[in-house]
């Protein structure tokens, strides 16, 4: 599942209270108690991040979790991709 509703912004276009207004999808698993895990998944059309939520574990089963974060990232290299700086700013 996506981590959050629509791409990063530019730097110039963040702001902290716009930020906690956007929709997430990383907040109902925090209030649940289970463990969940975003990584990076590539870039969107504008060359900014894009990231997806991987397994939402069972209560306690973080290091299960991590086994599967870690093994994804093992098989991409998203997680070693940086965006061109002129896209960021």
């Amino acid at each position: 599942m996506p981590t959050m509703a629509k791409p990063a912004e530019v730097l110039a276009q963040m702001s902290t209270s716009k930020r906690l207004r956007q929709t997430s999808f990383m907040g109902q698993w925090n209030l649940a108690g289970l463990p969940a895990m975003s990584i990076p998944s590539g870039f969107s059309s504008n060359g900014l991040p894009l990231a997806v939520q991987i397994v939402v574990g069972r209560p306690f089963a973080e290091a299960t979790v991590l086994r599967v974060a870690d093994t994804l990232q093992r098989q991409t290299d998203w997680h070693l991709a940086v965006p061109p700086a002129d896209k960021l700013m």
